[in-house]
């Protein structure tokens, strides 16, 4: 699993389509469908179903979903505080 992988998986949820989360994330559909494809096969669920309404999660993919959003959010943290301590280093 890798950040491009869950960042294209958290668009598809927040957006419910992959062209949705392409558009946004700057990415092409391929990218975000074989992104979403490899979490389908590491996490053995569909992890989103079709719906008349668009893309909607399966239960493990809210699961997913709620940790991505976690995942992803330390992950900026992260960055946030390594590039405000350099900057007062430097």
């Amino acid at each position: 699993m890798t950040f491009a992988q869950l960042r294209a998986f958290a668009a598809v949820v927040r957006l419910g389509s992959v062209t949705a989360a392409a558009a946004s994330l700057g990415v092409s559909e391929p990218a975000v469908s074989s992104a979403v494809g490899s979490l389908r096969q590491e996490f053995e669920d569909p992890l989103l179903i079709r719906t008349a309404f668009g893309l909607t999660p399966t239960p493990g993919g809210r699961a997913l979903a709620g940790r991505a959003a976690e995942i992803l959010g330390l992950a900026e943290e992260a960055g946030h505080a390594v590039r405000t301590t350099s900057a007062v280093t430097d």
